[in-house]
């Protein structure tokens, strides 16, 4: 049986995009820019990190950053696609873990419509598609046609999926769904 993986099962890699102008951190931008330098310093010293780099951003000028900051560089891959925002968590895909083996077996492609469609969301919904083509997954992608953020639960690959009525049941996300069919989409999936 395939359950959501638990928050801390082990993973491949740890999914940012790179904060740009053209993100709701523009007015710290610099101020935000030096957070995840040390960001990237503390998980690349232990985990792989994947660093998605928007278009508008010169990936060099961040590479020599991450490499003055001391930055373990052979850790990061880095993929240029396009996104609106930084909020990986809740546009990455969620994965299932097969409950035999403990090892991610499938990603899910939940669709993103930023916090309900407070913000553009086009390119981030893009991501994980885009991810695909550039056969990023060693595992199948499956598009869900529901409206979920992946922040807005926390799971314990048990089958425990804890969330929030004020999120899910919110009328600018799944706004032709029931609370029952909600519970019925997250259990199917």
């Amino acid at each position: 049986m395939l359950r959501f993986a638990a928050q801390w099962q082990d993973q491949d890699a740890i999914l940012i995009a790179w904060p740009h102008q053209k993100t709701d951190w523009l007015p710290w931008l610099k101020k935000v820019n030096q957070t995840y330098l040390e960001l990237v310093h503390k998980i690349s010293a232990v985990s792989h990190m994947v660093i998605l780099i928007d278009d508008c951003l010169n990936v060099d000028i961040i590479k020599t950053s991450l490499k003055q900051n001391k930055n373990n560089l052979s850790n990061i891959t880095f993929i240029n696609i396009n996104y609106d925002d930084t909020w990986a968590r809740d546009f990455a895909v969620i994965t299932l873990v097969d409950d035999l083996n403990q090892k991610l077996t499938q990603s899910l492609n939940f669709t993103f419509n930023a916090w309900g469609d407070k913000f553009s969301s086009n390119l981030d919904n893009l991501i994980n598609s885009n991810l695909e083509s550039k056969s990023f997954f060693r595992h199948p992608l499956k598009k869900i046609d529901f409206i979920l953020e992946g922040g807005s639960i926390e799971t314990d690959g048990q089958g425990t999926l804890l969330t929030t009525e004020k999120c899910l049941l919110n009328p600018n996300r799944n706004k032709n769904f029931s609370k029952q069919q909600i519970e019925d989409q997250l259990k199917q999936h």
